[in-house]
């Protein structure tokens, strides 16, 4: 390498000789006569390109910014069930019974409920009295407000001629008469129902005990309607 620096030449003045030298090429050789027109036309180009190229550069390092910052996400819960619906119908099965001398149009099958409930209206009814140092609380049981206020025990309840089982009741207090044969004695019981010909069988004893099954449409689960 000499001792003597080379001159660095300014790269817009690189780009701005070799596009004269292919205008040559291009236009009429009158159209460079004039050097000032010739300055401009070459100019400007070399402008567009230096524009052209700066905002390259500027959107390739905002990419690369936004890339480099940490993803974030929504923690917020989201609305999934914007349009709210009025809660349907339900359909229940009841099955016709009797406790004592009492006939219950409608004790209610609820496969969902584990502990057999009793309403403290039907209780008094039957005269059959309430333990009530036995506290049960089932938050969550119903849809409606309920207060559980005790048991009764070895309440018979007669399903059909020569089927009557013994057994304890949770006792709530609660303006309709509800009479609820839960999952712990369908279970025990080995209840199915056919739901084709809306029967259910019990069998004890070595026998069948078929008793037939209503269907009521009910708000919600402790709404079985008193039927005469």
């Amino acid at each position: 390498m000499s001792s003597t620096k080379l001159r660095e030449i300014p790269l817009e003045d690189t780009i701005r000789k070799v596009l004269q030298s292919e205008l040559r090429l291009i236009f009429p050789s009158h159209f460079f006569q004039d050097s000032a027109s010739k300055q401009i036309v070459a100019e400007k180009i070399v402008s567009c390109f230096s524009a052209s190229g700066q905002n390259d550069i500027l959107a390739s390092s905002k990419d690369s910014d936004e890339s480099s910052l940490e993803e974030e996400s929504l923690d917020d819960p989201m609305e999934i069930d914007f349009v709210k619906k009025k809660e349907p119908e339900t359909s229940v099965a009841t099955v016709k019974c009797k406790i004592k001398r009492l006939k219950i149009p409608a004790m209610t099958l609820d496969s969902g409920t584990e502990p057999p409930i009793i309403t403290e209206n039907i209780v008094e009814r039957i005269g059959a009295k309430i333990d009530k140092s036995e506290i049960h609380d089932f938050e969550g049981i119903s849809t409606i407000p309920v207060e559980f206020i005790g048991v009764v025990h070895n309440l018979p309840i007669t399903l059909a001629p020569g089927l009557t089982i013994i057994e304890d009741f949770i006792v709530m207090r609660y303006r309709k008469p509800t009479l609820i044969f839960s999952n712990k004695l369908l279970k025990k019981y080995r209840c199915a129902v056919d739901w084709d010909t809306n029967e259910l069988k019990i069998p004890l004893n070595g026998k069948d005990y078929i008793i037939p099954v209503t269907m009521h449409k009910v708000k919600n689960k402790l709404e079985a309607r008193m039927i005469h």
